[in-house]
């Protein structure tokens, strides 16, 4: 029996937890779920609706990406994701990509798609389970989107508000790469949970200029794959894309 890792494809959290265990040389099984459909089952499976979920061999159940990489360190500790020598910084890091960035990222990608929603298809690349086609994604799109919408608590002055925020995120990433929170060999619990979003950011057309002209989160960015997807510009309205820009 191995380890069993419970995931939406294309998820950041997910895609966090994925490049963990490829660090660590840990081998899972894999059980995916379409969005917006996973939490009543997990609610069912688990009592918690969000994913990712691990359970271990022994049948441990490990809720969240933050918990399950850490837990992860404990199973097999090279290479470390949280060198003693910086843990309180890559603690901290970790912790506002898991709190802060996250939801933050997620609520600007399903705002951009609800713009062009045709680009949800493109989120299937890399998938496990039966790939619809294109045109019937597309007219599912509406729905799948008003679903994240009410699961994500989404609404226009919350996207407002990540949007004019993204300036200060930069900010951010400097004062936790000058404590040290950032791998320069191998990546830390932060680089992996604050990367997944960065990439996600990068799906979406209307931003990736901003994250690819930081060093910073060039560099965090690179240790987690692309997106499945990319949601084509024009997507978010030139409010949104302004408030990117200058906050």
């Amino acid at each position: 029996m191995r380890h069993t890792l419970h995931v939406i494809n294309g998820s950041h959290p997910c895609a966090a937890v994925l490049r963990a265990l490829e660090l660590k040389g840990i081998d899972v099984r894999i059980v995916e779920y379409l969005p917006p459909f996973h939490p009543p089952i997990m609610k069912l499976k688990f009592g918690y609706r969000q994913i990712p979920v691990l359970v271990l061999e022994g049948g441990e159940v490990v809720r969240g990406s933050r918990t399950i990489m850490q837990r992860l360190e404990a199973i097999q500790p090279d290479p470390p994701l949280y060198p003693r020598e910086h843990i309180q910084a890559i603690e901290e890091a970790e912790r506002w990509g898991d709190e802060v960035l996250q939801m933050a990222a997620r609520r600007l990608l399903w705002t951009a798609v609800a713009g062009k929603p045709r680009a949800l298809a493109s989120f299937q690349a890399g998938s496990k389970l039966p790939g619809l086609p294109g045109p019937i994604v597309g007219l599912m799109a509406p729905l799948v989107v008003a679903g994240e919408r009410r699961l994500n608590g989404i609404t226009p002055e919350r996207v407002r508000e990540h949007a004019a925020t993204l300036p200060a995120m930069f900010d951010k990433l400097e004062e936790f790469h000058a404590a040290g929170a950032f791998g320069t060999a191998l990546p830390t619990g932060a680089d992996l949970q604050i990367g997944a979003s960065l990439q996600l950011l990068r799906s979406i057309d209307d931003l990736r200029p901003l994250i690819d002209a930081h060093e910073y989160a060039r560099e965090i960015a690179r240790w987690l794959p692309p997106s499945p997807g990319r949601v084509p510009a024009g997507a978010l309205s030139p409010e949104l894309i302004a408030l990117a820009v200058s906050g």
